[in-house]
Formats: C-alpha cells, sequence, structure tokens
C-alpha cells in the first residue's frame, strides 16, 4: 500500500466507515482494488503498535482482526510446516 492510499484508509476509518465499505468505495470510485482483510490488518497492526484506529470498528470488526490473525498464522504454520518436511537440507 502507498502511503497515499493508507492515508485515505485511516480517514476513511476515523470517519467510523468499515473495512467493508471502504474497499468497496476504493474499487469503485478509485479503481483500486484492496481486501477488506487486508484493512483490518493494517488496524491490527496499528493497534499492536499502540495506535487507536480499531476503535472506530463496529463491535464485529474488533473479533474480525482476531479472526484475520488467526487465519493467517494458521496459513504460515502450514507453509512453514511443508517447507520444513520438503526441505532437502533438514534431512
Amino acid at each position: 500500500m502507498t502511503k497515499e492510499l493508507i492515508l485515505t484508509i485511516e480517514t476513511k476509518i476515523r470517519l467510523d466507515w468499515s473495512p467493508e465499505q471502504i474497499s468497496n468505495w476504493l474499487l469503485k470510485d478509485e479503481a483500486t482494488l484492496i481486501s477488506h482483510e487486508s484493512i483490518y490488518i493494517h488496524i491490527w497492526k496499528d493497534k499492536r503498535a499502540g495506535g487507536y484506529l480499531y476503535t472506530h470498528l463496529r463491535r464485529v470488526g474488533k473479533n474480525m482482526i482476531n479472526a484475520v490473525m488467526e487465519n493467517q498464522h494458521e496459513d504460515i504454520l502450514k507453509t512453514e510446516s511443508v517447507l520444513m518436511i520438503g526441505h532437502p537440507l533438514l534431512i
């Protein structure tokens, strides 16, 4: 994401837009494709860094951050296990 795109996304979040609304608006009005999951991940990273973007999410959205990050963590673990099992240097 560019700095300009991040600024646009954060502005919309502070206006209490949902990540889904932002994603749809960017695609329709700005011809920019970014998933709502990517926006949730950005919000989660901001929260971990001490930011407050997450406070603008609706209640369900706050839980969505945890769900997205759990899925991402599971995908990373699956990828790591496949790489370790098939890696010739580890055999």
